[in-house]
C-alpha cells in the first residue's frame, strides 16, 4: 500500500453545536414547546445531513438515545469522549454554572477528541480510499473561544481539517427554555463527583488549586468573580 500523506488524511468536518438534551429522549412529561422544538431539531438535522452527506458520525456524548435522531444518521454514531470511569479516576467534573468551557478539563477532553478523530479518519481512508466527511455533535459551548483557549473548530482548522459549523443553540428562532425542566425517563445516576469545578465552589478544590489557578486567564476570571 502506498504511503499516506498527512494532507490526504484530513477530512471535512461539520460540527453541530447544541444543548445535549435534544440528543436525549423526551422528558417524563414533555410540554408542547418541547415537542415543537424537538420536531424543529429533527428537521434541521435532516437538512444538514442531506446537504453534507456524512460518512462518519461522531458524538461527544455516548448517551444519545433520541430515537428519531438515531434513525436519521447514515451510520451509527461513534462516541469520542473520555470514558466516565477515566473521568472519575482523574476527578473530572463538567457540571458548570458558567457560560464557557473549563480551560483545564475541556482542553484535555478536546485534545482527546482530536486524537479520536484522527484515528477514525485514518482508518476510514485506509478502508475506503475515499474522503472522510465527519458529522460531529458537540455541546454548543465548544464552538466558542474562552480566554486564551481556542474554539474547537479553530483547533481542528489549525490541524488542516476543512471545518464547517452550525450552532443550533444560538441560531435565531429557537426557544430552549424547556430544557430547564427536562427529566430523563430513565432513572438518573446517583453518582456525584467528589470535586466540583472551581467556578462552582468557592473553596478552591483540586481542579482550581492544583490545575487552574496558576494560569493567567483563570486568575483573571477568579479575580473578577462576584
Amino acid at each position: 500500500m502506498p504511503s499516506i500523506k498527512a494532507s490526504e488524511l484530513k477530512a471535512e468536518i461539520l460540527l453541530v453545536g447544541l444543548d445535549h438534551r435534544y440528543q436525549w429522549r423526551e422528558s417524563v412529561s414533555p410540554t408542547t414547546l418541547e415537542h415543537e422544538q424537538r420536531k424543529k431539531f429533527i428537521g434541521r438535522i435532516t437538512q444538514e445531513i442531506k446537504q453534507f452527506q456524512p460518512n462518519i458520525v461522531v458524538d461527544e456524548t455516548p448517551d444519545t438515545d433520541n430515537e428519531k435522531l438515531l434513525a436519521l444518521l447514515p451510520v451509527p454514531p461513534v462516541p469520542v469522549d473520555i470514558s466516565d470511569t477515566r473521568k472519575l479516576e482523574r476527578q473530572f467534573d463538567i457540571e458548570r454554572s458558567i457560560h464557557f468551557v473549563c480551560p483545564y478539563v475541556d482542553s484535555i477532553r478536546e485534545r482527546y477528541w482530536r486524537y479520536r478523530l484522527h484515528c477514525l479518519v485514518t482508518d476510514f481512508w485506509a478502508k475506503n480510499q475515499s474522503a472522510p466527511r465527519v458529522l460531529m455533535f458537540v455541546g454548543a459551548l465548544h464552538l466558542e473561544a474562552s480566554f486564551q483557549r481556542k474554539s474547537f473548530p479553530d483547533q481542528l482548522a489549525q490541524e488542516g481539517y476543512a471545518v464547517k459549523q452550525v450552532n443550533l443553540y444560538k441560531e435565531a428562532g429557537w426557544d430552549h427554555s424547556w430544557v430547564g425542566d427536562w427529566k430523563h425517563p430513565a432513572k438518573p445516576s446517583d453518582w456525584k463527583p467528589r470535586f466540583k469545578c472551581c467556578t462552582i465552589s468557592s473553596e478552591f478544590p483540586y481542579q482550581s488549586s492544583e490545575r487552574c489557578h496558576y494560569k493567567t486567564y483563570w486568575k483573571e476570571f477568579l479575580a473578577n468573580r462576584k
